[in-house]
C-alpha cells in the first residue's frame, strides 16, 4: 500500500511501478525523479518500458535517475551514461534511445519468443581433427609448416 506522502501516491499503476523496485533507496531515487521537474516524461517512460518488458522487478541500487530505471537488465556501463534529471539528456533518451530500443525489441521479439537462437551455434569437432582443443593461429601455422616440409 503506497502512503499519501509517497510520490508515487495518486499515479497511474503506481503500485505495479512502485513494486519493480525493490529497493528502498531506489524506490526513493525514483520517486524524487518523478515528482521533479520533467518527472512526467520519465513517468511515461517507465510505463512504456514496464508495458514492453523492459522493466522487470529488480533489486539494483540507483544513485541517480538513469536509463537503469528503464532497462533493469541493460548494461551498467552504457545506462549510467545517460542522466535522466537533465533536460537534454533525458529528451535524446525518449526521442531517440526509447524508440530504437522499441523498434529493435518489436524485431527480434519475434525470433526470441519463438525459441529460435540468435546465432547459430557451432557443430562439434571431429575427433581426428587436428584443431580440436587448439586455437586456429597455431594450428595454422603447424599445418603450413608440415605442408612445407612435406613439399621439399
Amino acid at each position: 500500500m503506497i502512503r499519501s506522502s509517497s510520490p508515487f501516491y495518486g499515479r497511474p499503476r503506481a503500485d505495479e511501478v512502485y513494486s519493480n523496485f525493490l529497493d528502498k533507496d531506489a524506490r526513493h531515487v525514483v520517486g524524487k525523479a518523478i515528482s521533479a521537474r520533467g518527472g512526467a516524461d520519465i513517468y511515461d517512460m517507465i510505463l512504456k518500458s514496464l508495458d514492453v518488458g523492459f522493466l522487470h522487478p529488480n533489486r539494483s541500487c540507483l544513485r541517480k535517475p538513469n536509463l537503469r530505471m528503464l532497462f533493469s537488465l541493460g548494461s551498467r556501463a552504457f545506462c549510467q551514461r545517460f542522466d535522466l534529471t537533465k533536460t537534454k539528456e533525458r529528451v535524446k533518451v525518449r526521442d531517440e534511445i526509447f524508440p530504437a530500443m522499441l523498434a529493435n525489441w518489436r524485431r527480434f521479439s519475434t525470433r526470441i519468443l519463438a525459441g529460435s537462437p540468435r546465432k547459430p551455434g557451432r557443430r562439434p569437432m571431429k575427433r581426428d581433427s587436428p584443431m580440436r582443443g587448439k586455437r586456429w593461429g597455431r594450428v595454422r601455422t603447424k599445418l603450413l609448416c608440415t605442408a612445407r616440409r612435406s613439399g621439399q
